[in-house]
């Protein structure tokens, strides 16, 4: 797996489970924000019911005080207030309410006149004992005036009336909310004998409307409670008897927020779904999730572009470039691109010069290998020629030999035969004389063979000092390497630290140190031809300094036998003169011949010897030019 595919997935799921707490705190959030919107929703509509409850009040009991004020004004003007015998009111007999002695109880006049006026309905009580009964009203109880009917002696109304103040609120007449008002009337002697009441039904028709309309999310609801927890209006998606079922608390699933108007002994109440809630919070919370999840997917694609640009892409040039070195013919004229100034961009920098010292290294090693090939072929060429003249001395050395040999029989012979002196004496001569110029082309052979040897034994020195100084480009190679690697490890480090995004340096770094570990590889394994080489270098110059030993022993040799020949040439120059002598020098030529022939053998196996090191120069010369072959076939993996 990429580098890139790794980040990303981890980045992925890093955003995944920060996404999972983000709609678990989404959740949490929205299911507080809901709940708290809700509610102060259901506050509001609260509110906004109690402050129509209140305009309502407000509204009518301005209505009821003035048209209050105006039945107070007509009484006043109609004449004092007294109370009179009993009267049948009804079903009751009660003390008649006389205004300027005009008797009321069962007279309509004065509230209807009120009511034709001002509307809602007007009533005047009559006071019997502690007890307040209504004698003239247009307050309609089955289509009949509710004449003899008492006020509730255990109402608020009666309590403050008897203490000779007025009321003015809503009550409940006959089981019908009314806007009233309730005002002492006081005899002549500031007692309380009767009240008069003036009241309007109240209106709710357009609280109820609104009510009914009002609900909170689909099954909250909005409702009117009396003092007496009776239902007086609610909103329509709700029965009356669900709605009783929620008051009374049977039902856990709702919440209930109430509101008291105390001038209406009314509770406004709002009940909230739990429900409801739930649902709004999951569709809020889906929404929200939604809305969460399109943002880390976007963030997500995001990211993996931002890789892709700045991280993905010039990793994989580089990693194809660094392919393409490694397993493209080694070729080290390629370099790696620089497009960024980051640390991609500094790392592919320095390998380039890294690259190129190794290709400066390498190209110098190359030409060195050359010039050991050349070397080599020279050695070769040199050791054949070696080959040849030791060849040509053994076979002259043969031929100087038999030369000797017959040189022996002759002076065998003269000692034999003095007669034939003369004859052998010229014989002599002429052998001599021809052993004398074989001796002397020996001898020159031999110089020669030693020059060559000299010349062998200086290609030797030179191969010599060309392989130590490929060792030392060698070990500046293996240093390099070295230094390769330890840069390798170094970045890999860096990398390591820069946590999941030096991920890629380290993929870099790892194919540096492969490529590193590589070179290394190939200087061990040319150190190790070389070490060869100069093995046998070694040798070589080790045969090469006997050889030439040989050679000057052999040039030693050679000169004696010059000489021998000289003086039985001079010998036979000197036989006629000295035939007396005859025997003796026979002897004496005998002996020197011996000599002779012994020098001669030691020649033999000299050339033989020089034939034998010829052919170990040739081996090696051979081993040279292997090695030096097989360091130019590795260098060839290389393009400088």
């Amino acid at each position: 797996m990429s580098i890139q595919r790794k980040f990303v997935l981890s980045v992925s799921v890093l955003i995944v489970c920060l996404m999972l707490i983000a709609v678990g705190l989404t959740y949490v959030r929205t299911n507080s924000a809901v709940n708290k919107q809700v509610t102060q929703s259901a506050q509001q509509l609260n509110s906004s019911v109690v402050k129509l409850l209140s305009v309502t009040d407000k509204l009518m009991q301005d209505r009821v005080a003035s048209t209050m004020k105006l039945l107070l004004q007509r009484i006043e003007q109609a004449g004092p207030v007294a109370l009179s015998q009993p009267v049948q009111v009804k079903d009751v007999m009660v003390p008649d309410l006389l205004i300027n002695d005009v008797p009321q109880a069962n007279n309509f006049k004065l509230v209807d006149e009120l009511t034709d006026i001002a509307g809602g309905t007007a009533t005047l009580f009559s006071r019997d004992g502690d007890n307040f009964v209504r004698v003239a009203t247009n307050v309609l109880v089955n289509g009949q005036r509710a004449i003899g009917t008492q006020l509730n002696p255990t109402g608020t109304v009666i309590q403050l009336i008897k203490q000779g103040k007025a009321f003015f609120g809503q009550v409940d007449i006959l089981g019908t909310p009314y806007l009233t008002g309730y005002t002492p009337l006081f005899n002549s002697a500031q007692q309380v004998v009767g009240i008069a009441y003036v009241g309007y039904k109240a209106d709710l028709t357009e609280l109820e409307a609104s009510i009914k309309d009002s609900k909170l999310l689909s099954q909250g609801f909005v409702a009117v409670v009396d003092d007496k927890n009776r239902v007086r209006m609610h909103s329509d998606n709700q029965t009356t008897a669900a709605i009783e079922s929620v008051l009374a608390g049977s039902d856990s699933d709702w919440t209930v927020i109430s509101n008291d108007y105390p001038a209406w002994k009314y509770r406004v109440i709002v009940a909230i779904n739990h429900d409801d809630v739930a649902a709004l919070v999951r569709a809020e919370a889906i929404k929200m999730g939604f809305a969460v999840i399109f943002i880390g997917l976007l963030i997500i694609v995001l990211i993996a572009v931002l890789v892709n640009r700045f991280i993905a892409a010039p990793l994989t040039q580089t990693i194809s470039r660094l392919t393409q070195i490694t397993q493209g013919g080694g070729d080290l004229t390629q370099r790696l691109s620089i497009t960024t100034k980051d640390e991609i961009g500094t790392m592919a920098q320095e390998f380039n010069q890294l690259l190129e010292h190794v290709r400066q290294t390498i190209a110098k090693f190359a030409h060195t290998s050359e010039a050991l090939q050349h070397s080599a072929k020279d050695l070769s060429s040199l050791a054949d020629r070696a080959t040849s003249a030791s060849t040509s001395q053994r076979q002259q050395t043969d031929h100087a030999a038999a030369s000797i040999h017959e040189m022996a029989v002759t002076a065998q012979t003269v000692a034999q035969s003095t007669v034939d002196a003369e004859h052998v004496a010229g014989s002599v001569f002429e052998l001599t004389d021809k052993a004398n110029l074989q001796t002397q082309q020996l001898l020159k052979s031999i110089e020669q063979q030693q020059e060559k040897a000299s010349a062998s034994s200086k290609v030797v020195k030179e191969l010599n000092s060309a392989s130590e100084d490929i060792a030392t480009v060698l070990n500046v190679i293996k240093s390099i390497a070295e230094q390769t690697n330890l840069l390798a490890l170094n970045a890999a480090i860096e990398a390591a630290r820069a946590g999941e995004q030096g991920r890629g340096f380290a993929v870099v770094a790892s194919e540096v140190r492969n490529l590193a570990g590589k070179t290394q590889s190939s200087t061990d394994e040319i150190q190790t031809m070389i070490v060869r080489l100069q093995g046998n270098v070694n040798d070589v110059s080790s045969f090469s300094a006997a050889q030439q030993q040989m050679s000057e022993n052999n040039t030693q040799s050679a000169q004696l036998a010059v000489d021998a020949l000289q003086q039985v040439l001079e010998a036979s120059k000197h036989i006629n003169a000295i035939n007396a002598d005859i025997a003796s020098a026979a002897e004496q030529q005998s002996v020197v011949a011996e000599d002779v022939s012994r020098n001669v053998e030691t020649i033999k196996q000299g050339a033989e010897q020089n034939s034998a090191y010829a052919q170990e120069t040739q081996n090696a010369a051979n081993a040279l030019q292997q090695a030096a072959n097989e360091a130019k076939q590795l260098l060839a993996r290389y393009q400088v």
